[in-house]
């Protein structure tokens, strides 16, 4: 028995299929439970291995754990994820003379998964390549879904708050032929305590946009914005201060960042963005007690530090306009708790600390 090119399994499960489970949660709720999602996932790629061997001829030894077909043939199968790469492998345990073979598939994913290994030996009754399709297929459905619910729910996070300054960012810089930077400014803002990053619904999809073609070996774009959109920064532990305190763009290393342990979920996330050697921070002024900054990788300061000046009076009214909303978006943001592998963040950005940026890449 094998299965047919493209014939559809019952455990597929489809984009619509996806979205419909993710949308029933709240957007705090899909937030929080990053690693229920993952795990669903393979879950579901589990339950389509089982239905795509069962559908070629195998049957389940409940009490071995491997499978059989009426040729006697033998395979177990097991899924591990390392750096972000599923690995899924059938083995028989009587084809111990046969080599290895194996099938890589890379995806520019939202979620953690960014690439599919199948390791196998030659089974007549299973089409590897099909079944490689079948399960890339589901990665990409769930992680399509999850990102679109992601986006369709963002205005639960009160995105209208200052959303103005970045549309009137974005006309000046695409009036005075510098629209090119567009995407590589953001801004930031911050009381005397804490800051974090502002971002419209816009922006927000740029953001995932730029993760997503710039893959992380360790974490994914959707861990990644989480952290970018939620994460505080120490103030005083902030460049940004600085440059409040000495009335000008400072611009600083990243491994020379005061706030690089104190704050490891944010800076990994900006050090991903950003993707430069330095960045420049550029305090803005301050009203009601909160600052508005504007950070940039250092590289493109010169061409728009003169432009954002020329919009600073308006950038002001937009943000004294903002602050009576700004109060409701804090709260909704602590609603959001900050999960990652401290272990592994530490050990990359003690790395970082000791070394050169320049030596470590994505």
């Amino acid at each position: 028995m094998r299965i047919l090119k493209n014939q559809k399994l019952p455990a597929e499960k489809s984009y619509e299929d996806y979205y419909v489970d993710f949308s029933e949660q709240s957007l705090f709720r899909l937030l929080n439970n990053i690693d229920s999602i993952e795990k669903t996932i393979i879950s579901d790629i589990n339950t389509l291995i089982e239905c795509y061997l069962k559908c070629s001829g195998f049957f389940k030894n409940k009490e071995k754990e491997y499978y059989l077909n009426s040729d006697n043939e033998y395979i177990y199968s097991s899924i591990s994820i390392i750096h972000r790469d599923c690995i899924i492998d059938f083995i028989s345990p009587i084809k111990t003379n046969t080599k290895m073979k194996k099938l890589k598939k890379e995806m520019d994913s939202f979620g953690n998964i960014k690439s599919i290994t199948i390791k196998f030996q030659d089974y007549n009754s299973i089409n590897f390549d099909d079944f490689l399709g079948k399960i890339s297929l589901i990665i990409s459905n769930s992680y399509i879904a999850l990102k679109q619910v992601f986006l369709d729910n963002f205005d639960e996070l009160n995105r209208n708050v200052f959303s103005k300054m970045y549309g009137l960012l974005e006309g000046k810089l695409k009036s005075s032929g510098k629209s090119i930077y567009n995407g590589r400014i953001w801004f930031f803002i911050s009381n005397s305590e804490f800051g974090v990053y502002f971002f419209d619904k816009n922006k927000i999809n740029e953001i995932i946009t730029y993760y997503e073609k710039n893959q992380h070996k360790l974490y994914s774009p959707f861990q990644l914005t989480i952290w970018l959109l939620s994460s505080k920064l120490p103030f005083d532990k902030s460049l940004a201060k600085q440059a409040f305190i000495h009335n000008k763009v400072l611009t600083l290393p990243w491994n020379k960042a005061k706030y690089l342990l104190d704050a490891p979920t944010i800076f990994l996330a900006e050090y991903f963005l950003y993707n430069s050697d330095d960045y420049s921070a550029h305090t803005l002024f301050k009203k009601r007690d909160y600052f508005l900054i504007v950070g940039i990788p250092a590289e493109i300061k010169a061409d728009v530090i003169p432009i954002i000046e020329e919009i600073k009076e308006t950038l002001y009214d937009f943000f004294d306009e903002g602050i009576s909303v700004w109060s409701p978006y804090i709260k909704s943001l602590k609603k959001i708790i900050i999960n990652y592998n401290y272990e592994v963040a530490l050990e990359f950005l003690t790395s970082i600390a000791a070394k050169t940026i320049h030596e470590y890449s994505k």
